[in-house]
């Protein structure tokens, strides 16, 4: 349950405008969709912490360039990230893989791993793969 309402929130971050998503209706919503309330440093403006260990964001790539997506998964391995669950379908999005396992050598991570569990594009799971995500 506590899954589904993040994924809720975060389809909701995801669009572009929404107007019922207003000020009194955010302050009005169940703590943990807010994350913890005093937030550690997030990577970048596009992520937040939803617990005081599982910070959610966009796909990491950047459509700037590699250096960028570099730049964000510095940034993601440097707040302690070590567990990435990819969401997205195989070929959906660019591949940031290589990226992310070169960029934790560099820095000498040795324990990042890197999950794909697919679910459909502003679809909501079924139940069993709620339970085989978590």
């Amino acid at each position: 349950r506590t899954l589904l309402l993040i994924l809720a929130q975060l389809l909701l971050m995801s669009r572009e405008h929404n107007s019922f998503d207003t000020p009194r209706r955010r302050a009005r919503r169940p703590s943990i969709i807010r994350g913890p309330e005093v937030q550690p440093p997030r990577p970048n403006q596009s992520t937040y912490w939803v617990t005081d260990n599982l910070i959610a964001g966009e796909y990491p790539t950047d459509r700037r360039g590699e250096e960028r997506t570099r730049e964000k998964i510095r940034g993601y391995l440097d707040a302690g990230v070590r567990v990435f669950l990819d969401l997205t379908h195989e070929h959906e999005k660019s591949d940031y893989r290589r990226i992310l396992f070169e960029e934790a050598a560099k820095k000498g991570v040795q324990n990042v791993e890197h999950y794909r569990m697919p679910i459909q594009d502003f679809g909501i799971p079924s139940k069993e793969q709620m339970e085989e995500i978590l």
